[in-house]
């Protein structure tokens, strides 16, 4: 038993490194200007790699129910489609707050169900019981509804950058004499 909570915190805490040291990348990335063409396309693929082989890895476990695997995998893949045809027709989807704040609820939800059971804490004055399956549950189903709710707001973007494409080009046309 302890072996098996040892593997899990140590799963968990790799998984945590993985996603600490891809928002520090990021950060500094953006932060010293070192942004390239390579990292625009490379990170947000590591980031959806990572996370749709947890989720995967956790339905199969049978941590997850696969519905919610499901949903966050085909938004994932839509998205990710949606920017390459809106980026091939010259028009520029920007990563909103709501996405930024999906990945973070999926990042610490799969962090709870990888560790999975309930664990004693102790606080030096008191000590308390977290059962991280259910906390961890509880954040990945606020992550499907940010999930969605982001979707969403890049299929609209979507749409109003074609509507604006084809008024500019509507106004650009030369008018009969």
């Amino acid at each position: 038993a302890q072996l098996a909570l040892l593997l899990r915190r140590n799963d968990a805490s790799l998984f945590a490194a993985a996603a600490i040291t891809d928002f520090a990348d990021g950060y500094i990335a953006r932060k010293w200007n070192l942004v390239s063409m390579t990292g625009k396309f490379l990170d947000p693929l590591a980031d959806k790699l990572i996370v749709m082989a947890s989720l995967v890895m956790l339905a199969e476990m049978g941590r997850l129910p696969a519905w919610i695997a499901v949903i966050i995998i085909a938004r994932e893949i839509a998205i990710t489609g949606l920017r390459a045809l809106a980026s091939a027709e010259g028009i520029i989807i920007a990563a909103g707050a709501g996405g930024k704040l999906k990945t973070a609820f999926q990042l610490v939800g799969l962090i709870g169900l990888i560790i999975h059971y309930e664990y004693v804490t102790d606080w030096w004055i008191a000590s308390d019981s977290i059962n991280y399956h259910e906390v961890g549950l509880y954040l990945l189903m606020v992550s499907v509804v940010l999930s969605l709710w982001s979707g969403w707001g890049y299929f609209w973007g979507f749409l109003k950058g074609i509507e604006e494409r084809a008024s500019q080009e509507h106004q650009d046309a030369p008018t009969p004499s």
